[in-house]
């Protein structure tokens, strides 16, 4: 896959979970690797910014919420080569 963070624009190859790395799906909410930014895979595996209502969705989901904090916690202790 080619497509890359909207925010750093490092290349974005897969989702990362919290215990595990799984290959992304359409519509799965993840955090880039690299800088933490937090994006969508579209239905040809692209990376997309989240409207307004998935921005909400996501902010109401306790469980995503703290997935999503947690990778980001990880990404950032992670040193930078």
């Amino acid at each position: 896959m080619s497509a890359r963070c909207l925010e750093c624009g490092q290349p974005v190859g897969f989702a990362t979970g919290y215990d595990e790395v799984a290959a992304p799906t359409p519509g799965e909410v993840a955090p880039c690797v690299h800088c933490g930014a937090v994006m969508m895979f579209d239905r040809d595996l692209t990376v997309r910014g989240l409207t307004r209502e998935e921005m909400d969705d996501v902010a109401n989901n306790r469980e995503l919420m703290t997935r999503l904090m947690r990778q980001a916690s990880g990404i950032h202790m992670v040193p930078k080569l």
